[in-house]
């Protein structure tokens, strides 16, 4: 019977990945990436991964931020590539250990560390813009926004959404009373 190594560096690894994972930079991350999208999928995942992981995310929205979402994205994927590298390290050296060890801890990090590469490849997209309502436009897209004239009478203001630097914008705005069709023109 050959004698197995000490468990203690391979716990230490497996407490190092515990450690990366609760240090509070995927906390923070999910946190802004929620605080910067109405997208609904995207909420959907950063619930799921805090899930994953038993941590609370603050998920209250502050506004849309594109440039936030992919910054965040990266953040987190660079962060677990550390986690991933420690991970590889425990990989090469688990058939050293005796497993009455470290089965259960290398099966609980194994499915952390699926989970959350699945996720973080799911946060890796353009977030959906979405309207007051929660709908979610994309360029091309006629929204409608409801004003109010000189004489505090309701109308609506037309536009079309554009992409632009930041994301989308609403552009060539009209309103209805200013055009009517005739044929395939519109006149003013």
């Amino acid at each position: 019977m050959s004698r197995k190594a000490h468990p203690g560096n391979m716990l230490n690894l497996f407490a190092e990945i515990q450690h990366h994972l609760h240090n509070g930079t995927i906390h923070h991350e999910l946190s802004l990436i929620a605080k910067h999208t109405r997208d609904k999928e995207i909420l959907n995942i950063c619930q799921k991964v805090s899930d994953c992981l038993e941590i609370e995310i603050n998920t209250s929205f502050h506004q849309n931020n594109i440039e936030q979402h992919f910054n965040s994205v990266k953040a987190l994927i660079n962060h677990f590539q550390k986690i991933n590298d420690i991970y590889n390290k425990i990989l090469e050296k688990v058939s050293e250990c005796d497993p009455k060890w470290i089965e259960a801890l290398f099966k609980a990090t194994e499915s952390q560390i699926v989970s959350l590469s699945n996720y973080y490849a799911l946060l890796d997209r353009m977030p959906d813009i979405t309207d007051i309502n929660g709908e979610p436009v994309k360029p091309g897209d006629l929204v409608a926004i409801k004003c109010k004239d000189e004489k505090e009478r309701n109308y609506e203001h037309y536009g079309i959404i554009v992409p632009s630097q930041k994301g989308f914008r609403v552009a060539h705005f009209f309103t209805g009373a200013t055009i009517k069709a005739q044929n395939s023109l519109v006149e003013k």
